[in-house]
């Protein structure tokens, strides 16, 4: 089994858009659970109180994390972590698992981490990427937060337009974490470990007009059976398949047809 992966059918045909597909969605930042659909919220064993979102247009990822019970702290943080170079194997393509140090926690990451974003209610920290190390990107993602939410956009140029992610978030305080998804409760540490994510799935291919695919019975293995319904796929604008062939982590391209990995 492919740890934390989304798992496709064997030899899964693609359709057109006007068959089976599903627009991108652009959420509105309320500072409601209800600017993300329920297929796009998150709930894990160790949320600890809290939902958390994903979803994604043609431009920007949007991530949530929002309070069902009590409220944040002010310097509270929602922390996003992302691999933009998703690779069957684990740990190998660009980034580290080891994340950025940020209010006296460092996590270990399950993949190589290429980009994380952290915000506070008062404060948005600069999107940083791993080269060498740690830096700064200079851009700043879009918010929206209250003393029950941290809702974070950021674009997928800025992300380099990746063509899939893999994706996984927690809540942050001075000197560890008190919630994370997907997958079960991460110790409350300075540097825990964290082995649950979300992924991959495909986002964005640059040159080529993003169109959704049938997407149903595709899970998470290691995040609690989450489906993420609006997977896309990129084809040309008549629909006919024009992928390279390669390892994109979440498929592998071969012709006509989507299939698993390995």
């Amino acid at each position: 089994m492919k740890n934390a992966k989304f798992l496709l059918p064997i030899a899964f045909l693609i359709f057109s858009l006007n068959s089976f597909g599903q627009s991108f969605r652009t959420p509105s930042f309320t500072g409601s659970l209800g600017d993300f659909t329920a297929s796009e919220q998150f709930t894990a064993a160790g949320a600890n109180n809290v939902t958390y979102a994903i979803t994604f247009d043609a431009n920007y990822m949007y991530f949530g994390a929002f309070r069902t019970s009590g409220t944040f702290g002010a310097t509270d943080n929602f922390t996003v972590y992302l691999d933009t170079d998703p690779r069957n194997t684990l740990n190998t393509g660009n980034g580290n698992t080891v994340g950025r140090a940020y209010n006296g926690v460092t996590p270990t990451l399950p993949f190589n981490a290429d980009f994380t974003s952290v915000t506070e209610q008062s404060y948005t920290d600069p999107l940083n990427k791993y080269t060498a190390a740690w830096a700064t990107t200079g851009v700043t993602p879009t918010v929206f937060t209250s003393t029950t939410c941290r809702e974070v956009r950021i674009a997928l140029s800025d992300l380099g337009n990746p063509a899939s992610v893999y994706a996984t978030v927690y809540m942050g305080y001075g000197g560890g974490i008190f919630s994370n998804a997907p997958g079960t409760a991460v110790t409350a540490s300075a540097t825990p470990t964290i082995a649950g994510y979300f992924g991959s799935f495909p986002v964005y291919k640059a040159g080529v007009t993003p169109v959704t695919f049938r997407s149903q019975n595709i899970t998470v293995a290691n995040g609690g059976g989450t489906i993420i319904p609006n997977l896309t796929v990129a084809l040309t604008a008549n629909n006919t398949p024009a992928f390279t062939a390669g390892d994109y982590g979440d498929i592998t391209i071969t012709g006509a047809f989507l299939s698993t990995v390995g």
